[in-house]
């Protein structure tokens, strides 16, 4: 058998003979949850991201706080790029 067959073989086996570590589940998320609405207060985005927020926190059970970050990442400077 050539050295590079038997190499093979040989990692082959001590990767299914080896112990897996145990996966150990992490609680997620483990802190509040901060939802960024990319558009200015007042906004009818803001409305239904803060209506989402709402929804969210109560089906995760954790807090979800909604930003407002008007600015570069707003789809108003996205269209004018072009």
């Amino acid at each position: 058998m050539p050295t590079r067959t038997v190499l093979s073989l040989l990692a082959t086996v001590v990767l299914i003979s080896s112990e897996a570590w145990p996966a150990s589940a992490q609680s997620y998320p483990s802190g509040p949850i901060t939802l960024v609405i990319p558009l200015a207060p007042g906004d009818a985005t803001d409305l239904a991201g803060r209506a989402m927020a709402e929804e969210l926190a109560k089906l995760l059970k954790v807090a979800v706080v909604p930003v407002n970050r008007s600015g570069a990442g707003g789809w108003r400077s996205a269209r004018t790029a072009w």
